[in-house]
């Protein structure tokens, strides 16, 4: 299975957000990095893909069939997105907002997904939830409860924004190392907004580095992330090492002199 992407464009309130945006075809088993500066177009590109605003391509398929083509949920069973800001809380406890999520489109006991519920919250360290309501849940725990939900019908494609950016390091390290599994697993092609890059070095097989809203470069993280392509996109001096267990490592040496700083942080 495979997802190509040809010259898709996305333009909002008259402003051009992505231009040209073409990739090799992503395959299902990998997890696919999307990097860049504040207001490169990261979440404008997963909101595309998903379907949530209009955009124009040349082609936008998943294994042959056109997404352009599918109706809003049969896209949504194939693309699941799993926004940064997640919706509203229901008065509900987290088992039973997985099991809503785990009975979606089909008529099921309300017990009948229970096991399936308590399976995938376990494998997620976040049993300990099971019966807390949304409601009194902290921002990182409300990020892994909508992750759980997510992955409750595992589609074909998992597109993540910012899956990390409320948790502590270990649920940080834990849920990338646990969709790398995943994406092997289920054969599930996962494409994740990540800011830190050296997780992008870690648990990631390719990476695709937005700038200004064009793919400034995509390939194999340790390979794209040069010195020459860090200073010229991310305004930084820095370098790649590798540690004493063969990990590679970005170092921030300095941030570059002369850059500006102003950017649009909002898309």
């Amino acid at each position: 299975m495979s997802l190509q992407i040809e010259a898709l464009n996305c333009e909002l309130n008259g402003q051009t957000i992505l231009h040209d945006i073409s990739l090799p075809a992503l395959q299902s088993g990998t997890v696919v990095a999307l990097a860049g500066p504040n207001g490169s177009g990261k979440s404008t590109l997963m909101r595309a893909l998903a379907g949530i605003i209009p955009a124009r391509s040349k082609r936008l398929c998943l294994n042959g069939t056109d997404l352009t083509r599918l109706g809003e949920l049969d896209r949504a069973d194939q693309l699941r997105y799993l926004p940064q800001d997640l919706p509203p809380l229901l008065d509900l406890t987290v088992l039973d907002a997985l099991r809503v999520a785990l009975n979606a489109r089909k008529r099921a006991a309300r017990t009948a997904a229970a096991p399936e519920a308590l399976a995938i919250l376990t494998e997620l360290e976040l049993s300990h939830l099971a019966e807390r309501s949304l409601r009194t849940l902290s921002g990182g725990q409300r990020q892994l409860t909508g992750l759980a939900q997510a992955l409750c019908r595992p589609p074909r494609v998992l597109l993540l924004d910012e899956p990390v950016s409320a948790l502590d390091l270990h649920f940080q390290h834990h849920i990338l190392r646990t969709l790398r599994t995943l994406s092997k697993r289920h054969s599930l092609l996962i494409i994740v907004v990540l800011h830190d890059l050296n997780h992008v070095l870690r648990y990631t097989d390719h990476v695709v580095v937005l700038h200004q809203g064009g793919i400034a470069a995509t390939g194999i993280p340790g390979k794209v992330l040069t010195p020459e392509l860090l200073n010229a996109v991310f305004a930084v001096q820095a370098r790649l090492e590798t540690c004493s267990q063969g990990i590679l490592h970005l170092i921030i040496d300095q941030p570059s002199p002369g850059l500006s700083s102003t950017r649009d942080q909002t898309l």
